[in-house]
């Protein structure tokens, strides 16, 4: 059957890299599996094509868990090293490469439920869904450049830091300069994530072509997260030993959420049992 943007935003954005990986890393996971089940509602799909779906999606979530505790205590150790005083370039370099490594197998693991996924379609869905796609695509750029509110809102957090002239300045000096320093890899970035779609909508991919794919960018992906990991560093060491402790205050809140969240959704699944 199957082969199987205003001076306040760069500052949240810096800030927000600081204190909301975890829930930024789900928000993103939830925000793509939303548009994929949003695009798929509407290319008309048999019975049989819903269910094989979903047998995809249910595998891809249970071969996702296998990653979970690696990349936490990858994760931990990140900020550990974020959180700092000094930046230890060597310790970053060494943590993040063991983390890529990780990464590495949940990208495939992506990829390869995106390939399944996209032939389990008809040629004319297929052809729908390209270009449900770049139309998805085309309004989140449009929504990104009209979002003030919703940055407002968004990062509202942030004004509790206080944060003073002096610090803005220094975080959009750091924002600049690492922006304009990653331009070529950003650039290369691009590339493999154009490889990767002619691969994810081909009939015959393969995990060994995928590797393949990303060993040659492994060092760009690599470089663009200490590059990453330098302006939270960089950030972080700008605030006050207050607004650092509101920052640490914030991430507790936000993990004591998640898990909350987990265990409501999980007794709720066992009340519908």
């Amino acid at each position: 059957m199957l082969k199987l943007k205003t001076l306040l935003t760069p500052i949240a954005l810096s800030l927000a890299l600081v204190v909301a990986i975890p829930a930024i890393a789900k928000k993103d996971r939830d925000h793509n599996r939303d548009g994929m089940r949003q695009i798929l509602s509407q290319l008309s799909l048999t019975d049989v094509q819903k269910q094989d779906i979903r047998e995809i999606m249910k595998q891809s979530r249970q071969d996702g868990r296998v990653f979970k505790e690696d990349t936490s205590t990858f994760r931990s150790e990140i900020q550990t090293l974020i959180q700092s005083n000094e930046w230890d370039q060597s310790a970053i370099e060494s943590a993040l490469a063991q983390s890529q490594s990780v990464q590495t197998d949940k990208m495939l693991q992506r990829a390869t439920q995106k390939n399944l996924v996209w032939n389990a379609l008809t040629t004319e869905q297929q052809t729908k869904f390209a270009s449900l796609v770049a139309e998805n695509n085309e309004n989140l750029e449009s929504k990104d450049s009209n979002t003030k509110g919703k940055h407002k809102r968004k990062y509202g957090m942030f004004k509790k830091l206080a944060l003073t002239d002096e610090q803005k300045a220094g975080i959009k000096t750091i924002r600049e300069q690492a922006r304009e320093s990653d331009k070529n890899i950003r650039a290369k970035l691009k590339e493999f994530k154009k490889a990767e779609r002619a691969l994810i909508t081909s009939s015959d991919f393969s995990s060994e072509d995928w590797l393949a794919l990303s060993a040659e960018y492994q060092s760009d992906f690599v470089a663009m997260s200490v590059s990453k990991a330098n302006v939270r560093h960089d950030v972080w060491n700008m605030l006050t030993a207050e607004q650092q402790q509101k920052v640490t205050e914030r991430i507790e809140k936000m993990q004591d959420r998640k898990k909350h969240g987990k265990k409501h959704k999980k007794h709720k699944k066992q009340q519908t049992v």
